[in-house]
């Protein structure tokens, strides 16, 4: 996954711990460690692998720090649809359940930690098409494709699209891998909605781009885009607008 994926106030805690430099690589789990619900993260760097944490319903993340030198075995295994990443590290055992789209990210890990092997690397499994996915699955790739238009994604704007899955982080994570794999136009050349399900994916998209409160270029090209492909009517365009700019004026309760 991109590093600005990662929830704010964990990305800002690693780039105080490390100076302001980025990791190498940055995977996010499918759930969290160990099997258990939540989300999970590791942040790969020269000598030190980051382990985030959390279970469902927010709060602060568990960081662990692991040094390299100091891992007694790690491992990346291929299952059916996923990637199991294991680490050994003192009297602990640490289980990553991981989306295929993570492999290379994975590849880096393991080379970085002294452990690849060229023969023991899984094979690349291809991302689904987006018309493989829900509608819920597909309306969530295009709110990441907004979410991530202006070069960062909020802890807010993730936990407004993990709000429309209700929760379902696989669904979020195939959103996610979906968006890492595909530009925008091969999103929209692979949709087939109708008026209204243009008409949601439409507002749930700008209200996503409304959601820290400025409209960068790249988010309203994003929906002009949309809008052109979907054939929706400008009038209907208009209304959208509308009614989010009065639902998010809170201004006016002051």
């Amino acid at each position: 996954m991109d590093f600005l994926f990662l929830p704010d106030k964990a990305r800002q805690t690693v780039l105080a711990q490390e100076n302001g430099n980025e990791p190498l690589c940055s995977i996010r789990g499918s759930g969290a460690f160990n099997s258990k619900p939540g989300e999970s993260y590791l942040l790969v760097y020269a000598d030190k692998v980051y382990l985030l944490e959390r279970g469902f319903g927010g709060g602060d993340y568990n960081f662990d720090i692991m040094d390299f030198s100091s891992i007694k075995d790690i491992s990346l295994q291929k299952e059916h649809f996923s990637l199991l990443l294991k680490l050994i590290y003192g009297d602990e055992e640490f289980c990553i359940k991981l989306s295929c789209a993570e492999e290379d990210n994975a590849g880096t890990l393991l080379k970085v930690a002294g452990e690849y092997a060229p023969e023991a690397a899984v094979p690349a499994t291809e991302m689904n098409d987006p018309g493989e996915l829900s509608l819920t699955g597909k309306l969530i790739v295009g709110m990441v494709y907004i979410a991530a238009g202006d070069g960062e994604v909020s802890e807010l704007e993730q936990r407004a699209m993990l709000k429309v899955c209700s929760g379902n982080t696989q669904l979020y994570n195939a959103a996610v891998d979906y968006y890492h794999n595909h530009d925008f136009q091969q999103f929209l050349d692979g949709l087939s909605l109708d008026s209204q399900q243009s008409l949601c994916f439409y507002a749930n998209m700008l209200e996503t781009a409304m959601t820290d409160g400025v409209l960068k270029s790249e988010e309203q090209q994003m929906l002009r885009d949309f809008g052109r492909h979907m054939n929706i009517d400008a009038d209907a365009i208009a209304k959208i607008w509308d009614v989010l700019l009065i639902k998010n004026q809170l201004s006016v309760l002051e």
